[in-house]
């Protein structure tokens, strides 16, 4: 939480690879995906979303996604993770900087 949280701070968004479970199909309507007691990843349910911002929930540490799977998910195609949902389904963090050239190669005709 707190390496998806610097680079946020940073201005930096940062594309996390992670174990899925139920609660994330479900976000509730204030957006919120917060695992129910004893929850755990399904190891064969493996997913990216983008971190766009960082807040807190209650008291409670939140990052908000974007996520692919359209608007219909979550708020708008957006949802908060709680620290409790994320902890222990993070499985790869990826930054973006703008040292690297991502612009499409010409091909020669």
């Amino acid at each position: 939480m707190e390496a998806i949280i610097a680079e946020l701070d940073q201005g930096r968004p940062v594309l996390v690879l992670m174990y899925l479970s139920m609660s994330f199909d479900w976000a509730g309507p204030d957006g919120l995906v917060d695992p129910p007691v004893g929850e755990q990843p399904d190891f064969a349910r493996r997913h990216a979303v983008v971190t766009v911002g960082h807040g807190t929930h209650k008291g409670r540490r939140v990052v908000l996604v974007r996520n692919s799977w359209g608007e219909a998910w979550g708020q708008g195609g957006h949802a908060w993770l709680t620290e409790e949902f994320l902890e222990p389904r993070v499985f790869r963090l990826a930054v973006l900087t703008e040292d690297i050239d991502v612009a499409p190669r010409a091909t020669a005709a």
